[in-house]
Protein backbone atom coordinates (compact mmCIF):
# COMPACT_ATOMS: atom_id res chain seq x y z
CA UNK A 1 0.00 0.00 0.00
CA UNK A 2 1.80 3.58 -1.09
CA UNK A 3 0.65 7.00 0.31
CA UNK A 4 0.88 9.63 -1.98
CA UNK A 5 0.69 13.66 -0.61
CA UNK A 6 -1.55 15.56 -2.83
CA UNK A 7 -1.37 19.34 -3.14
CA UNK A 8 -2.15 21.58 -0.07
CA UNK A 9 -5.34 23.16 -1.10
CA UNK A 10 -6.59 19.98 -1.46
CA UNK A 11 -6.10 18.77 2.33
CA UNK A 12 -7.38 21.44 3.74
CA UNK A 13 -10.57 21.59 1.90
CA UNK A 14 -13.19 20.42 3.82
CA UNK A 15 -13.88 18.31 7.03
CA UNK A 16 -11.90 15.18 5.76
CA UNK A 17 -8.55 14.86 8.03
CA UNK A 18 -7.09 11.94 6.03
CA UNK A 19 -7.65 14.15 2.11
CA UNK A 20 -3.83 13.96 1.91
CA UNK A 21 -3.82 10.45 1.78
CA UNK A 22 -4.33 8.51 -1.64
CA UNK A 23 -4.45 4.49 -1.29
CA UNK A 24 -3.41 2.53 -4.62
CA UNK A 25 -4.94 -0.01 -2.52
CA UNK A 26 -8.41 -0.82 -2.32
CA UNK A 27 -11.38 1.22 -0.89
CA UNK A 28 -11.57 -1.43 2.11
CA UNK A 29 -7.89 -1.41 2.40
CA UNK A 30 -8.31 2.42 2.91
CA UNK A 31 -11.35 1.92 5.73
CA UNK A 32 -9.11 0.09 7.43
CA UNK A 33 -6.16 2.26 7.52
CA UNK A 34 -8.46 5.27 8.81
CA UNK A 35 -9.81 3.16 11.12
CA UNK A 36 -6.12 1.86 13.04
CA UNK A 37 -5.91 5.82 12.96
CA UNK A 38 -9.14 6.78 14.48
CA UNK A 39 -9.00 4.42 17.07
CA UNK A 40 -5.45 4.95 18.29
CA UNK A 41 -7.18 7.22 20.70
CA UNK A 42 -3.41 6.22 23.06
CA UNK A 43 -1.49 7.36 20.67
CA UNK A 44 -1.08 10.72 18.76
CA UNK A 45 -0.75 10.18 15.39
CA UNK A 46 0.28 13.28 12.82
CA UNK A 47 1.88 13.65 9.42
CA UNK A 48 4.06 16.49 8.25
CA UNK A 49 5.47 17.46 4.95
CA UNK A 50 8.86 18.25 5.17
CA UNK A 51 8.39 21.74 5.88
CA UNK A 52 6.76 20.61 9.17
CA UNK A 53 3.63 21.85 8.07
CA UNK A 54 0.87 19.11 9.62
CA UNK A 55 -1.20 17.26 7.50
CA UNK A 56 -2.85 14.49 9.37
CA UNK A 57 -4.19 14.35 12.86
CA UNK A 58 -5.65 11.83 14.40
CA UNK A 59 -8.09 11.29 17.55
CA UNK A 60 -5.01 10.98 19.82
CA UNK A 61 -3.51 13.70 18.47
CA UNK A 62 -6.14 15.75 19.80
CA UNK A 63 -6.74 14.29 23.26
CA UNK A 64 -3.39 14.58 24.34
CA UNK A 65 -2.34 17.96 22.62
CA UNK A 66 -6.01 19.92 22.47
CA UNK A 67 -6.36 20.98 19.06
CA UNK A 68 -8.69 20.11 16.62
CA UNK A 69 -7.75 18.29 13.42
CA UNK A 70 -9.41 21.89 11.93
CA UNK A 71 -7.34 24.41 14.00
CA UNK A 72 -3.80 22.35 12.52
CA UNK A 73 -4.41 20.92 9.62
CA UNK A 74 -2.40 22.94 7.09
CA UNK A 75 -2.42 25.60 9.27
CA UNK A 76 0.42 24.64 11.66
CA UNK A 77 3.53 23.20 11.80
CA UNK A 78 5.05 20.50 14.58
CA UNK A 79 7.12 23.45 15.93
CA UNK A 80 3.62 23.91 17.73
CA UNK A 81 3.94 21.11 19.70
CA UNK A 82 7.38 21.33 21.07
CA UNK A 83 8.71 23.15 24.10
CA UNK A 84 9.92 26.31 23.26
CA UNK A 85 13.22 26.19 24.71
CA UNK A 86 13.64 23.27 22.11
CA UNK A 87 12.35 25.18 19.07
CA UNK A 88 15.03 28.01 20.68
CA UNK A 89 18.26 25.88 21.10
CA UNK A 90 17.58 24.75 17.79
CA UNK A 91 16.82 20.69 18.92
CA UNK A 92 13.64 20.41 17.25
CA UNK A 93 15.79 20.94 13.77
CA UNK A 94 18.48 18.43 14.79
CA UNK A 95 15.89 15.99 15.10
CA UNK A 96 14.23 16.83 11.41
CA UNK A 97 17.53 16.61 10.20
CA UNK A 98 18.33 13.29 11.76
CA UNK A 99 15.02 11.83 10.51
CA UNK A 100 15.71 13.11 6.56
CA UNK A 101 18.96 11.22 7.22
CA UNK A 102 18.14 8.01 8.70
CA UNK A 103 14.71 7.52 8.38
CA UNK A 104 13.89 7.13 11.88
CA UNK A 105 14.07 9.19 15.39
CA UNK A 106 12.84 8.05 18.58
CA UNK A 107 13.07 9.63 22.01
CA UNK A 108 11.33 11.18 24.98
CA UNK A 109 10.83 14.89 24.52
CA UNK A 110 8.72 17.92 26.38
CA UNK A 111 5.80 18.70 24.76
CA UNK A 112 3.17 21.59 25.36
CA UNK A 113 -0.37 21.02 25.20
CA UNK A 114 -3.46 24.16 23.53
CA UNK A 115 -4.04 24.99 27.20
CA UNK A 116 0.11 25.54 27.92
CA UNK A 117 0.28 22.44 30.07
CA UNK A 118 3.93 20.75 29.38
CA UNK A 119 3.93 17.45 29.91
CA UNK A 120 6.63 14.67 28.54
CA UNK A 121 5.83 11.99 25.52
CA UNK A 122 7.95 8.99 24.29
CA UNK A 123 7.86 10.21 20.40
CA UNK A 124 8.85 8.34 17.28
CA UNK A 125 9.01 10.10 13.97
CA UNK A 126 9.79 8.26 10.67
CA UNK A 127 10.19 9.28 7.23
CA UNK A 128 7.54 8.80 4.93
CA UNK A 129 8.53 8.56 1.12
CA UNK A 130 7.02 8.50 -2.47
CA UNK A 131 6.44 5.84 -4.85
CA UNK A 132 9.62 6.87 -6.22
CA UNK A 133 11.56 6.53 -3.09
CA UNK A 134 11.94 10.26 -2.22
CA UNK A 135 11.38 11.91 0.73
CA UNK A 136 8.19 13.63 1.32
CA UNK A 137 7.19 14.02 4.96
CA UNK A 138 7.09 12.50 8.10
CA UNK A 139 4.62 10.77 10.25
CA UNK A 140 4.97 11.26 14.16
CA UNK A 141 3.62 9.34 17.28
CA UNK A 142 3.61 10.65 20.38
CA UNK A 143 2.37 8.37 23.43
CA UNK A 144 2.41 10.73 26.81
CA UNK A 145 4.33 9.15 29.56
CA UNK A 146 3.56 11.67 32.14
CA UNK A 147 1.70 9.06 34.52
CA UNK A 148 4.16 6.77 33.54
CA UNK A 149 6.78 9.00 35.08
CA UNK A 150 5.10 10.20 38.17
CA UNK A 151 4.92 6.45 39.16
CA UNK A 152 8.52 5.72 38.53
CA UNK A 153 9.07 9.01 40.40
CA UNK A 154 6.80 7.85 43.30
CA UNK A 155 8.25 3.73 43.41
CA UNK A 156 11.75 5.72 43.81
CA UNK A 157 11.01 8.03 46.47
CA UNK A 158 9.41 5.26 48.51
CA UNK A 159 12.70 3.10 47.77
CA UNK A 160 14.37 5.84 48.86
CA UNK A 161 12.14 5.96 52.07
CA UNK A 162 12.76 2.14 52.17
CA UNK A 163 16.06 1.94 52.07
CA UNK A 164 16.51 4.94 54.83
CA UNK A 165 14.63 2.75 57.16
CA UNK A 166 16.79 0.45 59.87
CA UNK A 167 15.78 -3.03 59.12
CA UNK A 168 15.96 -5.61 61.25
CA UNK A 169 16.67 -9.38 60.21
CA UNK A 170 14.20 -12.25 61.24
CA UNK A 171 15.27 -15.18 61.08
CA UNK A 172 12.58 -17.99 61.38
CA UNK A 173 10.96 -20.76 59.33
CA UNK A 174 7.23 -20.57 60.94
CA UNK A 175 5.03 -18.28 58.85
CA UNK A 176 2.96 -17.50 61.02
CA UNK A 177 5.62 -15.89 63.44
CA UNK A 178 6.87 -14.45 60.79
CA UNK A 179 3.66 -12.58 59.99
CA UNK A 180 3.63 -11.61 63.63
CA UNK A 181 7.20 -9.92 63.85
CA UNK A 182 6.52 -7.90 60.60
CA UNK A 183 3.60 -6.52 62.29
CA UNK A 184 5.15 -5.43 65.12
CA UNK A 185 8.00 -3.99 63.62
CA UNK A 186 6.38 -2.24 61.34
CA UNK A 187 4.31 -0.26 63.92
CA UNK A 188 7.56 0.11 65.58
CA UNK A 189 9.02 2.21 62.78
CA UNK A 190 11.44 -0.63 61.72
CA UNK A 191 11.06 -2.44 58.07
CA UNK A 192 11.20 -6.55 58.45
CA UNK A 193 13.42 -8.86 56.81
CA UNK A 194 12.10 -12.32 56.73
CA UNK A 195 14.08 -15.38 55.40
CA UNK A 196 13.55 -18.78 56.60
CA UNK A 197 16.52 -20.36 57.18
CA UNK A 198 20.35 -19.25 58.68
CA UNK A 199 21.99 -19.34 55.20
CA UNK A 200 19.29 -17.12 53.41
CA UNK A 201 19.65 -15.02 56.85
CA UNK A 202 23.39 -14.89 56.57
CA UNK A 203 23.23 -12.89 52.86
CA UNK A 204 20.54 -10.93 53.77
CA UNK A 205 22.62 -9.84 57.04
CA UNK A 206 25.22 -9.11 54.42
CA UNK A 207 22.95 -6.94 52.34
CA UNK A 208 20.97 -4.89 54.59
CA UNK A 209 23.23 -4.79 57.95
CA UNK A 210 20.27 -4.79 59.82
CA UNK A 211 20.00 -3.12 63.21
CA UNK A 212 18.96 -6.08 65.39
CA UNK A 213 18.36 -9.75 64.41
CA UNK A 214 15.25 -12.20 65.62
CA UNK A 215 16.50 -15.86 65.46
CA UNK A 216 14.81 -19.36 66.05
CA UNK A 217 16.47 -21.47 66.84
CA UNK A 218 15.43 -24.59 65.09
CA UNK A 219 14.97 -24.37 61.07
CA UNK A 220 15.75 -26.72 58.73
CA UNK A 221 19.40 -26.46 56.87
CA UNK A 222 21.69 -23.78 58.51
CA UNK A 223 19.83 -23.43 61.72
CA UNK A 224 19.94 -20.83 64.35
CA UNK A 225 23.30 -21.23 66.40
CA UNK A 226 25.23 -22.20 63.33
CA UNK A 227 24.07 -18.49 61.75
CA UNK A 228 24.85 -16.80 65.24
CA UNK A 229 28.33 -18.31 65.11
CA UNK A 230 28.81 -17.22 61.63
CA UNK A 231 26.92 -13.90 62.23
CA UNK A 232 29.27 -12.76 65.06
CA UNK A 233 32.46 -13.47 62.77
CA UNK A 234 31.39 -10.56 60.31
CA UNK A 235 31.90 -6.80 60.45
CA UNK A 236 28.41 -5.69 61.84
CA UNK A 237 27.45 -8.79 63.59
CA UNK A 238 29.74 -8.80 66.18
CA UNK A 239 28.08 -5.96 68.10
CA UNK A 240 24.14 -6.12 66.02
CA UNK A 241 21.87 -7.24 68.92
CA UNK A 242 20.40 -10.97 68.62
CA UNK A 243 17.37 -11.71 70.03
CA UNK A 244 16.41 -15.77 70.32
CA UNK A 245 12.87 -16.27 69.62
CA UNK A 246 12.05 -19.86 69.98
CA UNK A 247 10.36 -22.20 71.40
CA UNK A 248 10.97 -23.41 75.11
CA UNK A 249 11.12 -27.06 73.86
CA UNK A 250 13.75 -25.90 71.16
CA UNK A 251 16.20 -24.55 74.50
CA UNK A 252 17.96 -27.08 75.64
CA UNK A 253 21.18 -26.32 78.52
CA UNK A 254 23.77 -26.77 75.89
CA UNK A 255 22.31 -24.68 73.88
CA UNK A 256 21.61 -22.23 76.70
CA UNK A 257 25.42 -22.12 77.56
CA UNK A 258 26.29 -21.45 73.78
CA UNK A 259 23.85 -18.25 73.82
CA UNK A 260 24.77 -17.06 77.12
CA UNK A 261 27.98 -14.47 75.52
CA UNK A 262 26.92 -14.51 72.00
CA UNK A 263 22.95 -13.89 72.59
CA UNK A 264 22.34 -14.05 75.82
CA UNK A 265 18.52 -12.08 75.61
CA UNK A 266 16.62 -14.82 74.82
CA UNK A 267 12.46 -14.63 74.82
CA UNK A 268 10.55 -17.51 74.30
CA UNK A 269 7.72 -17.75 72.24
CA UNK A 270 4.10 -18.37 73.68
CA UNK A 271 4.51 -16.49 76.37
CA UNK A 272 2.21 -13.72 76.18
CA UNK A 273 2.38 -13.25 72.42
CA UNK A 274 4.41 -11.11 70.38
CA UNK A 275 4.58 -8.45 73.35
CA UNK A 276 7.35 -9.69 75.25
CA UNK A 277 9.17 -9.84 71.96
CA UNK A 278 8.40 -6.44 70.87
CA UNK A 279 9.68 -4.91 74.96
CA UNK A 280 12.67 -6.63 74.20
CA UNK A 281 13.20 -5.01 70.98
CA UNK A 282 12.70 -1.82 72.52
CA UNK A 283 14.94 -2.38 74.71
CA UNK A 284 17.62 -3.07 72.65
CA UNK A 285 16.88 -1.18 69.42
CA UNK A 286 17.16 2.89 69.10
CA UNK A 287 14.09 4.96 68.69
CA UNK A 288 12.55 4.48 65.25
CA UNK A 289 13.45 7.71 63.01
Amino acid sequence: MTWKVTKMGEHARGNNRYRFLKESGTGEQVAFLNSILESSTEYSIVATDLAGTILAWNEGARRMYGYEAADVVGKATIALLHHPDDVRSGQAKTILDEVVRTGKWEGTLRRVRKNGEQFTARVTKTLRRDPQGRPIGLTMISHDITEQERLTAQLAQQSRVRSDTPAVLVVDDDLESQKLVESALTELGYRPVCMPDGESGLRAATKERPAAVVLDLRMPGRGGLEFLDRFRLTDTGSTTPVIVWTRASYLTSQDQSRLAEAAPLVVLKGRGGVEPLVKALQACLPASP
